[in-house]
């Protein structure tokens, strides 16, 4: 604490090397100490950060090699962000999404947290969904209950214009892909014991 006390005096000019603390008035004290408390809290809290951040993409490097079929894969910690806690398959459990590298493919795996045990499924593998997701901007969990439909069938349209049995209702989380540069993107989600897609342009 004394060395970052000396460090940030000399930074705000405040006193210099030939300056005795006897010269420093009382207001100029309670200025320092106020702006050494105020400079303090966000550095440890990045640290904070910091360490948690790294010690997240530790545990997802250590689970996603629990998976044979994941073993060739890295977690794409490049983009940000590059996972995505919540209940996907609607048992009460939270589920994670990671985004998973090989080579230049990007793929998108959710793992289920079950009462039997964890499983893991990776989009596109069976070739009916998107099978690469570098394209990606946008990386996000959809809040349970909110109103999930497709905003483009043969032109736009909006959510008034789409009919009720179109629109999707979940009890649990769902996943929002998109990229702002070329506007398209849609939900993906579970249900009927499969993934499914509504296209958001």
């Amino acid at each position: 604490m004394i060395k970052i006390g000396i460090l940030l005096i000399a930074s705000l000019g405040i006193m210099s090397c030939t300056t005795s603390s006897k010269e420093v008035d009382a207001n100029k004290s309670v200025v320092l100490a106020d702006s050494i408390a105020k400079q303090e809290e966000p550095i440890l809290a990045d640290v904070d950060s910091n360490q948690l951040a790294i010690q997240k993409l530790d545990e997802f490097k250590t689970l996603v090699h629990e998976f044979p079929e994941l073993r060739d894969f890295q977690v794409y910690s490049k983009h940000k962000p590059y996972y995505l806690e919540g209940d996907f398959f609607g048992d009460g459990i939270q589920d994670v999404a990671i985004l998973i590298q090989r080579q230049d493919s990007v793929k998108l795996s959710l793992i289920d947290f079950s009462k039997n045990g964890k499983n893991v499924h990776i989009l596109g593998e069976d070739g009916e969904f998107e099978s690469d997701y570098s394209w990606i901007g946008d990386f996000e969990k959809v809040k349970a209950g909110e109103v999930l439909w497709s905003n483009y069938e043969d032109d736009f349209r909006s959510l008034e214009d789409v009919p009720e049995e179109e629109k999707v209702y979940l009890t649990y989380n769902a996943i929002f892909v998109h990229a702002p540069e070329s506007c398209g993107g849609g939900f993906i989600f579970w249900k009927d014991e499969k993934f499914n897609w509504l296209q958001q342009e």
